[in-house]
């Protein structure tokens, strides 16, 4: 899935750190505005990772960033992260 996600500087760095939990790769940081101090990300996270990643997203950072989800391709990801969501699964 990529999206992209309008936030500000000061929650940026927990935009980040929900992306690599969820095991994503940021694209793109653009600065948007000086004055708002705000950004627009870009950035890719499995299919399979996606879900209630907006919630999340929103929860973290108190709703200050926003998300916006769209499929992009389909990628072969390393197995080893199927069979930990996988059992994640089966644990919960």
């Amino acid at each position: 899935m990529a999206f992209n996600i309008n936030t500000r500087t000061k929650t940026r760095g927990k935009v980040y750190t929900v992306i690599s939990k969820r095991h994503g790769r940021v694209l793109e940081a653009v600065g948007m505005d000086e004055r708002e101090k705000s950004f627009l990300v870009q950035a890719q996270i499995p299919v399979i990772e996606s879900e209630g990643f907006a919630n999340e997203i929103r929860k973290t950072t108190s709703g200050q960033a926003n998300p916006s989800l769209r499929f992009s391709h389909y990628e072969v990801i390393v197995i080893s992260l199927l069979i930990t969501n996988f059992l994640t699964i089966l644990i919960n």
